[in-house]
């Protein structure tokens, strides 16, 4: 027999059995006084579900998001456990396990052992485990709100104008991470002159890169409106 796998997204409320009965619920074999939730699918059907059964089931996304996107604090929320070790004299290996059981294993390491720092090193290993966690919970998103066998989205770009609006939508996600971390991240003020100097000059090498794709995108007619 063949197995499937199906991933939706659904609008929960807090219901107990007793007030989903009175509604017109089927509760089962579940106690009046036990919780859980008048669940509304896809399609508009509505039901009640144990609260055990869907918290093995769904995963609650933040209060501020509209469904749209996987917010940071999803991801954070989605990490329960995490474990540091230091392997050598300078590297930190971080062991992220998440609510499905599933383990994101990221190290980073210093140059000299002397600069070594097993807080920064977490930090650093950390902003790579909370994006490989952010790429994987925007596939299961897409899944749950559009299915399966669902037909991209044709671009009205001829393909190497498509490839170079890819790669001036990564680098600028790139460089605000880098923007970010080097003037609101106190871990920057930590590091070495030498260091700092090398990724401000690598900030600005991106961002001259990003004009050279911005200019070639204004020359193409790309409508940057339509890229928001």
């Amino acid at each position: 027999m063949a197995k499937f796998i199906g991933v939706k997204m659904i609008e929960a409320v807090p219901m107990r059995a007793s007030m989903a009965l009175s509604a017109g619920y089927k509760i089962g074999n579940a106690h009046p006084d036990d919780i859980g939730y008048e669940v509304t699918y896809p399609d508009g059907y509505k039901s009640w579900t144990p609260k055990d059964v869907a918290d093995a089931a769904y995963y609650p996304l933040s209060e501020n998001n509209d469904g749209t996107k996987i917010l940071k604090e999803d991801v954070e929320n989605f990490i329960t456990d995490v474990h540091v070790t230091t392997i050598g004299e300078k590297t930190t290996v971080v062991n992220a396990h998440t609510r499905s059981g599933f383990d994101t294993v990221r190290h980073s390491s210093c140059v000299d052992p002397k600069n070594y720092s097993e807080e920064l090193g977490k930090q650093y290993a950390m902003e790579e485990v909370v994006n490989d966690l952010w790429a994987h919970l925007g596939f299961v998103l897409q899944w749950a709100k559009y299915g399966i066998n669902v037909k991209p989205k044709e671009s009205k770009y001829p393909p190497h104008i498509q490839r170079v609006i890819t790669e001036y939508e990564e680098l600028n996600d790139k460089i605000g991470k880098l923007n970010k971390f080097i003037n609101g991240n106190p871990f920057f003020k930590k590091l070495d002159a030498e260091e700092r100097n090398d990724m401000a000059c690598q900030l600005t090498s991106m961002r001259n890169y990003s004009y050279t794709l911005l200019s070639r995108l204004t020359r193409a007619g790309v409508d940057f409106k339509e890229l928001i």
